[in-house]
């Protein structure tokens, strides 16, 4: 069995992230599923994190179908600032390659609009035998 690890980051509305910008301006030529740029400045990953390095963990799934149970999931307990703007270039990237056609969806339940990925999350699942660490700093 693999074991993979997940992380996720809560993100606050408010000013622009200067590391993430690094990528953001990238995202309106990168707009389909694989399709790659370069980075024309360096990016420090560790400046994407929070001044804060406490956070919780635990063993979970993946979120997206066959939910596997093999992750071990981080979320750091202090949110980064990220503008409107940051997060709009992201929301409009799209799911699918450029060469295939659109899947969108007109369903109930929506999941794509445009080829847009809108609701990109499961429903949470019962705690179960989940046990929730708490790690103040590493």
């Amino acid at each position: 069995m693999s074991v993979t690890w997940g992380y996720t980051q809560m993100n606050e509305v408010g000013k622009p992230h200067p590391e993430l910008d690094i990528i953001a301006r990238l995202l309106p030529f990168i707009t389909h599923k694989g399709d790659r740029v370069t980075l024309n400045k360096p990016l420090d990953p560790a400046r994407l994190l929070p001044e804060g390095k406490a956070y919780w963990t635990y063993l979970g799934s993946l979120t997206t179908p066959p939910c596997s149970e093999s992750v071990t999931w981080i979320l750091f307990k202090e949110p980064i600032e990220v503008s409107h703007e940051q997060l709009e270039l992201f929301r409009e990237m799209r799911c699918y390659d450029a060469a295939e056609e659109c899947p969108c969806d007109e369903t109930l339940n929506k999941q794509f609009d445009y080829g847009k990925v809108i609701n990109n999350f499961r429903p949470p699942l019962e705690l179960g035998n989940r046990q929730l660490r708490e790690v103040d700093s590493y």
